[in-house]
């Protein structure tokens, strides 16, 4: 693939699939085609993978890699124009998000469904 084919004319028409069958939006799917492939997942794992939402904290997919132990977090996000700019808000909401899950601690204080910690 070459980096023409990720200009976004050329990247929206390979989103228009998968925006049809899942019904996502345009950074939902761009997500789903970069799990499929990029980490090489089937559709229903690179799906089951996005939880691209309003109020998601920064947090568009997680991952588990059960083979290495290791979770990802992902962002997606989509320039429409070739010089456009993403600015900083999201990966700092991911970063600020990603903490939460730094200690055993935290991550027992979110299984138990309280995200914010108090």
């Amino acid at each position: 693939m070459k980096p023409i084919d990720l200009s976004y004319g050329l990247l929206s028409q390979r989103l228009a699939t998968i925006k049809e069958r899942t019904g996502l939006g345009e950074s939902a799917s761009f997500l789903v085609w970069f799990l499929e492939n990029v980490y090489r997942l089937e559709e229903t794992d690179a799906r089951d993978a996005v939880c691209d939402h309003s109020n998601d904290k920064g947090i568009d997919g997680i991952y588990v890699d059960h083979n290495n132990e290791e979770i990802h977090f992902l962002q997606a996000k989509i320039r429409q124009q070739d010089h456009g700019r993403i600015g900083d808000v999201g990966p700092k909401n991911l970063m600020g998000s990603v903490a939460q899950f730094d200690t055993s601690d935290k991550v027992m204080t979110i299984l138990g469904g309280n995200a914010d910690g108090n």
